[in-house]
């Protein structure tokens, strides 16, 4: 086995630190934290719309509200068990969402 370094960077793309560990151990965890990485950068497009910054995690926390709550709405039509998993699933969602406050 090898070593791999890498490289830690906050969400402003600053080094924070290197990470020095042994090939194939932690390679779920150094997906894992690029993936929070990823969650915690600023997305460009809702930004640009809401004029404050918005992170990767809220904005797709929003467009998950808004999916479920365009499936409830289509479901109401169809039948009632789909429309109360949707309504579930819209309220899990909404849950998400406000446990972030104000903040972007």
């Amino acid at each position: 086995m090898k070593n791999v370094n890498y490289q830690v960077i906050d969400a402003n793309k600053m080094v924070v630190g290197r990470v020095n560990e042994v090939a194939g151990v932690n390679e779920h965890f150094a997906d894992a934290s690029k993936m929070m990485l990823w969650l915690n950068r600023r997305n460009g497009f809702f930004s640009g719309v809401v004029g404050e910054a918005v992170t990767n995690r809220k904005a797709l926390l929003f467009v998950q509200c808004v999916v479920s709550m365009l499936a409830m709405i289509g479901m109401a039509e169809v039948n009632l068990f789909g429309f109360v998993l949707c309504f579930g699933w819209l309220v899990c969602a909404a849950v998400l969402f406000s446990k972030e406050g104000g903040k972007a």
